[in-house]
C-alpha cells in the first residue's frame, strides 16, 4: 500500500487518474481512531477500485453541493498546497498542520469535502 508522498508527484497523479469520473461506493469514518476510509469505483476505460485511507484525521468538513449532478460522482480529487482556504473557516484549529495532507474531493453536485490528515495510504485494485 503506497503512501501519498508530497515530494512524489507520480503517486499523486495516480491516485487522480481513477478517481475523476468514479463513483463513491462507501465511505466510513472511525472517529475514536481518527480513521477515514473512502472507497472508489471507475469503470470507464477499464474497472480500477479505489481505495483511500486517511490516518490522524485533523479536519474533515463535508459541504453539500446544489448543482443538480451527481453526489456521489467525483469530478476531483485535488491535494492542496497549503491550507490557507481553511483558515477562514477554521482559524485556531490549523497551527501545527503544516505537514499534514489536505485533499479536496468535488463531486459532481458540487459538494466538497475537505479532508486534512496526517498520512494517506492508496490502495489501486485494477481488475481490468
Amino acid at each position: 500500500m503506497p503512501k501519498l508522498d508530497k515530494n512524489n508527484p507520480q503517486l499523486t497523479k495516480e491516485l487522480t487518474k481513477y478517481t475523476h469520473d468514479s463513483y463513491i461506493t462507501r465511505i466510513e469514518y472511525n472517529v475514536e481512531d481518527g480513521i477515514l476510509k473512502i472507497e472508489m469505483d471507475y469503470a470507464y476505460e477499464r474497472r480500477v477500485k479505489t481505495k483511500v485511507t486517511f490516518i490522524g484525521i485533523d479536519v474533515f468538513l463535508s459541504v453539500a453541493g446544489d448543482w443538480g449532478g451527481n453526489p456521489k460522482e467525483v469530478n476531483i480529487l485535488l491535494l492542496e498546497d497549503d491550507l490557507s482556504f481553511l483558515e477562514k473557516y477554521l482559524p485556531n484549529h490549523l497551527s501545527g498542520l503544516e505537514d499534514s495532507f489536505y485533499i479536496v474531493i468535488e463531486v459532481f453536485s458540487g459538494g466538497l469535502m475537505h479532508i486534512v490528515a496526517r498520512e494517506v495510504i492508496i490502495e489501486l485494485d485494477d481488475e481490468q
